[in-house]
């Protein structure tokens, strides 16, 4: 069988980038218990709303950091599933005890720039500027989510670039219901749709060429 590419994440570290990693395919699904074994114990410590909402990937991506799990393949989704399925079942076997989410995280994710139509596959658009990251929702926020997706540049201030960033995602805040009569928000407000535990953390960034993403091979 051919290799599979997979993105592979370090979740100790944050507002790191992803690396592109290959490896020998492998076989298996979660089973229906053990998928509600893992998204009971994500719920239990506040990761989902419930056991039936929820956005399971983030939730995901944010408990292996906050309880120091390491790297973890967040694409295919199916691979991140299982490996956290696996990891965080096993340690639950062991007696293992959990902390809480912090409420403080979020994982943030380019879906394409002004490319054509068709031009880039779905892996490569989570490679865009730098892949799938996760970052504190601090003061910084707005500056850093702003700046990873290439529209904040040396000679930008915050208020262009968040202008830009709405010019370019004006359907999708349109869809969300975000976008008000002005047609803009400023930074205060884009903080507090980042800083969302329960908005879906997908948009448009400026730039189109994936870039500095790191490949590595398993033997």
């Amino acid at each position: 069988a051919r290799p599979v590419q997979s993105l592979v994440l370090d979740t100790m570290h944050l507002e790191a980038k992803v690396e592109v990693v290959e490896s020998e395919p492998s076989a298996g699904q979660v089973s229906e218990l053990d998928m509600e074994k893992l998204r009971k114990t994500l719920a239990q410590q506040g990761y989902l709303p419930s056991k039936d909402e929820g956005i399971l990937i983030d939730a995901i991506v944010k408990f292996f950091h906050t309880n120091g799990l390491g790297r973890l393949s967040i694409w295919p989704q199916h691979l991140a599933i299982r490996e956290a399925s696996e990891r965080i079942l096993r340690e639950e076997a062991k007696g293992r005890s959990w902390l809480p989410n912090p409420g403080n995280l979020v994982l943030v994710t380019a879906t394409g720039g002004s490319g054509r139509k068709g031009e880039q596959t779905n892996f490569r658009r989570l490679l865009l500027a730098g892949g799938p990251f996760l970052c504190r929702s601090d003061s910084t926020l707005v500056s850093k989510i702003l700046d990873r997706f290439g529209y904040l540049k040396c000679d930008q201030d915050l208020d262009r670039a968040s202008l830009q960033f709405c010019e370019v995602n004006k359907k999708q805040l349109q869809k969300w219901s975000r976008l008000p009569v002005e047609g803009r928000l400023g930074p205060e407000q884009l903080h507090q749709l980042f800083a969302s535990q329960d908005q879906l953390q997908q948009w448009k960034a400026a730039r189109r060429e994936p870039e500095g993403v790191a490949a590595t091979v398993n033997p």
